[in-house]
């Protein structure tokens, strides 16, 4: 349950979703709290679903932070599923 409230600071903090080859990348917005909120999400994901691939790009000069999920060939879809993804991509 808690993980799920974390989830949902997460994707609900979300400004643009842009789609990669193998995934997402997700623009937060750069400040303290909200790095801390994703590795602790990425902590948690990473034990029920280890093909998943995460990667925190923190912007220069206080730019956007960009939280990449990816995964082997495939699992695209279930990323886009799992995480609602959809309600996001504008």
């Amino acid at each position: 349950e808690i993980h799920q409230k974390v989830g949902a600071k997460i994707f609900g903090a979300v400004q643009s979703v842009k789609e990669l080859r193998n995934g997402y990348a997700l623009r937060l917005s750069p400040d303290s709290s909200m790095i801390e909120t994703v590795a602790r999400f990425i902590e948690k994901e990473r034990l029920c679903c280890p093909f998943m691939k995460f990667t925190v790009e923190d912007g220069e000069e206080n730019g956007p932070l960009w939280v990449s999920i990816t995964a082997r060939k495939g699992a695209k879809e279930f990323i886009r599923e799992e995480f609602a993804l959809d309600a996001l991509i504008k």
